[in-house]
């Protein structure tokens, strides 16, 4: 079995030991997440934590996979400079011979997917929220509309056509709406979580 090692690429949550050094570097507040901030990820101190500093430490402790998140510093910071850091610092992942998923980031994973450089920095993709959706503000669970719907499963096509692993996390899916994800899933060659919560503990 095959254990992710989980690894922030575009933000930084304040309990993490290391936060404060990286303070400098932070941007705006994440929306919904209080305690977290989205970082620069142009800045070579930045980038020098995660494929250098976070990178080794996994090394050690035998991880091989990465679980990539917050590649979605792209749509907030919608950037060439900030695209190409995050292309660049994937690739120094994948040469260290990690296996990476990319979690969300559907804007970052679309623009690599246009220019031929998806299956070159990642093994995968991961998207939440493609039936089911949370609404931070009503603190609520709830159906996903059709027309989200719609566009990630073009979207997760997509990055199957172009050999990429697809995988989707949902969050209290129904018992009917379980089945239905489960065919669908079937057919097309992806794999499911049904999470319990937001928080995915």
């Amino acid at each position: 079995m095959v254990v992710d090692a989980y690894l922030n690429i575009g933000s930084l949550e304040n309990s993490q030991p290391y936060y404060k050094r990286y303070e400098d570097v932070l941007l705006d507040r994440y929306d919904g997440w209080p305690d977290e901030h989205w970082a620069d990820v142009t800045k070579e101190k930045w980038q020098r934590l995660v494929v250098q500093d976070r990178a080794r430490v996994y090394k050690e402790r035998g991880f091989e996979s990465l679980f990539i998140d917050n590649a979605d510093v792209y749509c907030r910071y919608h950037m060439s400079e900030v695209y190409q850091s995050l292309k660049s610092m994937l690739a120094s992942l994948k040469r260290q011979g990690f296996k990476l998923i990319v979690n969300g980031g559907d804007v970052f994973v679309s623009e690599t997917l246009k220019d031929g450089s998806a299956k070159k920095l990642y093994d995968g993709i991961n998207q939440d929220d493609v039936f089911t959706t949370y609404d931070f503000n009503k603190k609520k669970y709830g159906r996903q509309t059709k027309k989200n719907t719609d566009y990630y499963e073009r979207y997760l096509k997509q990055a199957k056509k172009a050999g990429l692993d697809v995988y989707i996390v949902e969050y209290r899916a129904g018992r009917e709406l379980s089945k239905k994800i489960d065919a669908y899933c079937e057919r097309h060659g992806y794999k499911w979580y049904n999470a319990d919560g937001i928080k995915l503990n």
